[in-house]
Formats: C-alpha cells, structure tokens, sequence
C-alpha cells in the first residue's frame, strides 16, 4: 500500500528515477540564491564635536575566515574640510576689427561648507551669498554682483541663469592689473554682514593662468576660502 501511494505520489510530480547527474550534465549554482554577507552597525553623532561613533552589532552569512563574535566600537574622527568654492573663469578674445574687446567671465557653481557652521547659520535663520568682485590693482572694484541668497547648506548648487553667479567684464589693455574676487557673505536680519572667506585669482594663479592660456575654453576648479 505504501509503495503504491509513493508511486503515485511520483507520477503526480513527474519523477522520473534518480535526479543524480553525472559531471556532464551537472547545472552551475545559482549564485543569486546564496546567503548575502551583512553586517549590522550602529552610528552616532554628539553635536558640537568632531567625532563619529560607529558600534558594530553583528555580522552573518560571512566568509568561514572571517568572524565577528562580539560588538566592537570604534571612534572615527570627522576631518573637517576648509569652506571650498568651485569658481570657473573662461578668458575670450574679441574681434578688433568689428570693435569687439577681450572679455573674462567669472562663475561660482558650488559651495562646500562644515556642518557645524552650516548648523551656526542655520540657527540664526541667516541666509548666504556670494559676491563677485573684478578689482583693479588688487584695491578697486570695477564691476561686482551677488548671486541670490540661498539656505546654508554642506553642498550648494548654483546656476548663472537662475542665480545671478556669473559675470562678465571687458578686460582693459593693462590686463595684468586684474584680479577676480569671490566672497562668501551672510547678512542676518539682525546684526553686521559677516565675511566667512575669500577666494582671489589673478596673474600668477594657476587657475587664471589655465584660462588666458585657452581662450573660449571654461576652466572650473576648487579653491579654500581664506
């Protein structure tokens, strides 16, 4: 009786004898079926410092030479970045002929900034902005603008045409006397204008010496604020 009811029970299912395969007929392993190593950790933060916490609580499914048996914290230090721009300067030449001058045009696309100052600002409700200065002999500005205030933030998108970040000025014959200058600024609605820090490229730069060295061509590089 049990014999029969194994018998039907193996018609029903389609088997078919031995499901042994000699070497050639073997399938690989599905590998997408194996266990997915993973380790389980914890981490935190404490405000107003620069350390972060990360507390490992387990791991499974791990290579046979490798084992966690116990929690282990560590301690990691957060190394805190300078406030860095990515500034662009693109250097073109006119046509004399039809009365056309050099030009250079300067941009701010992106801000870096620490997330202890960005909390700072973010307490104050103070709104940032970067100013736009081409300065004659180092001292007067002759041409400046800001782009729109936006909220303090670690990373800052800026767009020229939606932002007011870029700005282009006719570059006189003594061209050497320029320089670019880029302020990081912020003006609460109560209390002075603060400056956080600068950016100033001129001759003898690297990144100013790249532009005039490729004319039409945008060179965009990071530099620290000082």
């Amino acid at each position: 009786m049990a014999v029969s009811v194994i018998t039907s029970i193996k018609n029903i299912i389609g088997f078919k004898g031995s499901t042994r395969k000699g070497p050639e007929e073997r399938t690989e392993r599905d590998e997408s079926l194996e266990p997915v190593p993973t380790v389980g950790f914890r981490v935190s933060y404490t405000r107003g410092t620069s350390k972060l916490y990360v507390r490992v609580l387990g791991a499974r499914h791990l290579p046979s030479k490798v084992g966690v048996t116990h929690a282990i914290g560590y301690t990691i230090k957060i190394e805190e970045k300078n406030h860095q721009l990515e500034v662009t300067l693109c250097y073109t030449r006119g046509n004399p002929e039809e009365g056309e001058t050099d030009t250079l045009t300067m941009g701010v696309t992106k801000l870096r900034w620490s997330i202890a100052a960005t909390r700072e600002c973010q307490e104050k409700n103070a709104l940032l902005y970067v100013k736009l200065d081409v300065l004659e002999d180092g001292v007067r500005s002759i041409k400046a603008c800001k782009t729109r205030r936006f909220p303090p933030s670690i990373s800052v998108h800026l767009r020229p045409d939606k932002d007011n970040s870029a700005l282009t000025v006719h570059i006189p014959s003594k061209w050497e006397d320029l320089s670019c200058q880029f302020s990081l600024c912020t003006k609460p609605t109560l209390g002075k204008k603060t400056v956080f820090g600068r950016v100033v490229l001129g001759p003898g730069s690297d990144h100013w010496d790249r532009a005039f060295q490729t004319p039409a061509l945008t060179i965009t590089q990071w530099h620290s604020l000082r």
